[in-house]
């Protein structure tokens, strides 16, 4: 079970404990959080009480209050508000974000793996948006995004065939933009270069995550100055040196202060700092990340969370810069080192399984 089928779990046991009360005719139909997206509203939100009234026969906001109160006694909450005409604002208790780094690093790099494929074997079509236009053998978008989705679809158990069709239907479809144009020197190459010869002009990673950051019907311009550029506005550099500095600080903690990987070696206040918790977010989100993906046969969307997660990562680094107290090491405390390296720790591993579900290589330095 992934953390957020968790917390949704503990709000079908409040309606249910309403159920059984009397206090509500019946469950609401939808049951779902989502991460929070304001700043003093909790790490997520759940709207389960918006729609209810023809649900639960309790008017919306009661039911809200009433889940509220059922909720504030549960461990791994710290804090539940009401806002509006009934949103629930969920924030985690430190210990049960401790608890969810533990499982996902105890996991490794199954953490994310879903099993609802049951080993049925899948094939990928690709149509054009363009039906006049049809897609042309050899097409670098279609050897990209299928790779990519074949990788995504074997994660959550299918077992994807790497012969996709083109021009035509499968199991999974996706419709495909007519050009990937490279750009050079602020000069347009000509459209619908081969696989091979973007990768020979500005490396196999930058080709791949460059097509994979863009929605699939939509054409795709790569820029070479900046898929190669050696800073952070280019987003493979971006999320590749998020990757390396997180293996820099890990190391660096194990020298320092070795034997921090069990959790009963962390501080759970380390998790209660805004940017941990945002960190924290994100990585509960890559099992549900996965799941969307597949189910819509889109890639960019991964593509963006990764990008996301190593600007939260650069973030707290930089933050911790002018903020002692914040500093991943701290050898006046083993504790909250402990917990700050697993964080550490959950976002080298989400970083480098999401860039091998996309194809791009995870280094651990960059020179």
């Amino acid at each position: 079970m992934d953390f957020l089928s968790k917390l949704e779990g503990h709000l079908r046991e409040a309606a249910l404990a309403l159920l059984a009360e009397g206090a509500i005719s019946a469950l609401p139909k939808t049951i779902q959080v989502e991460p929070s997206r304001e700043d003093g509203r909790g790490d997520f939100t759940s709207a389960i009480a918006l729609g209810s009234n023809n649900e639960t026969g309790l008017e919306r906001r009661l039911f809200a209050e009433a889940l509220a109160a059922k909720l504030r006694g549960t461990l791994d909450f710290a804090e539940i508000d009401v806002a509006g005409p009934g949103f629930l604002n969920l924030a985690v208790a430190p210990r049960a974000w401790g608890a969810m780094l533990a499982t996902l690093l105890a996991e490794g790099k199954n953490y994310g793996r879903g099993q609802w494929g049951e080993g049925r074997e899948v094939d990928i079509g690709f149509l054009p948006v363009d039906e006049t236009v049809p897609l042309q053998s050899g097409d670098a978008r279609g050897a990209v995004m299928g790779d990519a989705l074949a990788n995504m679809l074997d994660f959550t158990g299918f077992r994807a065939s790497r012969s996709y069709r083109l021009n035509g239907e499968g199991d999974f479809t996706v419709r495909l933009g007519q050009l990937v144009r490279l750009v050079q020197s602020g000069k347009p190459s000509k459209a619908n270069l081969s696989l091979a010869d973007l990768t020979a002009e500005i490396g196999e990673d930058a080709t791949r995550l460059g097509i994979l950051m863009e929605q699939s019907s939509v054409p795709v311009t790569l820029d070479a100055a900046l898929l190669t550029d050696l800073s952070q506005v280019n987003p493979l550099f971006h999320v590749q040196y998020a990757h390396a500095r997180c293996c820099a600080i890990r190391q660096k903690g194990e020298l320092a202060l070795p034997g921090l990987a069990e959790p009963t070696s962390w501080d759970p206040n380390a998790f209660a700092d805004e940017g941990a918790r945002l960190i924290l977010r994100l990585l509960a989100l890559y099992p549900r990340k996965i799941d969307h993906v597949v189910r819509r046969g889109e890639p960019h969307w991964l593509a963006r969370y990764l990008h996301d997660l190593a600007s939260v990562m650069h973030a707290q680094y930089y933050r911790s810069l002018t903020a002692p107290h914040l500093r991943f090491i701290r050898v006046d405390d083993r504790l909250l080192t402990g917990a700050r390296l697993a964080l550490v720790r959950g976002v080298e591993a989400v970083l480098k399984s999401g860039l091998a579900l996309l194809g791009v290589c995870a280094p651990d330095e960059i020179r």
